[in-house]
């Protein structure tokens, strides 16, 4: 069996952001999920040592482990398939408004592969999700949308 997802979610959103249109159902794994910068050395010739100054920041790109059910793998697939740039979300099993870890971003989908079936006719799936934009705060609406 899968590792227990303990209620992390990926959605897709409608165009705007603003309602939640597909939920790709339990992460188990994710991967690094935040940004890094390069530096822009510079030789100042009046100084002793290189100098720099902060580059652009560069987001990793996601990597998902999940469960999901059939349905749900063929809409990531067909997102793969498509090439497009879609709104997504990730949140986090988190309550804290303060600390609000959901985020999202601008993205397309590098990879979706079926690793395994469970027991109970859900899929292990991994995708990989290209992130193309700064990933924002994303409060899950409470009703509506397509989920």
């Amino acid at each position: 069996m899968a590792t227990l997802a303990n209620g992390t979610e990926l959605h897709k959103l409608d165009s705007t952001a603003s309602s939640i249109t597909h939920t790709y159902t339990d992460v188990t794994n994710i991967g690094e999920f935040g940004a890094e910068r390069d530096a822009i050395e510079y030789d100042a010739l009046d100084y002793d040592l290189v100098k720099a100054l902060p580059g652009k920041p560069k987001y990793a790109d996601l990597n998902l482990e999940m469960v999901c059910t059939p349905e749900a793998h063929l809409a990531l697939e067909q997102d793969f398939d498509s090439g497009t740039i879609n709104k997504y979300a990730i949140t986090f099993p988190f309550e804290d408004a303060v600390s609000n870890l959901d985020k999202q971003f601008d993205g397309f989908v590098l990879s979706c592969k079926v690793t395994g079936i469970e027991p109970d006719g859900l899929l292990k799936t991994t995708a990989t999700i290209r992130i193309v934009s700064k990933p924002t705060t994303f409060t899950k609406p409470k009703t509506g949308g397509g989920e």
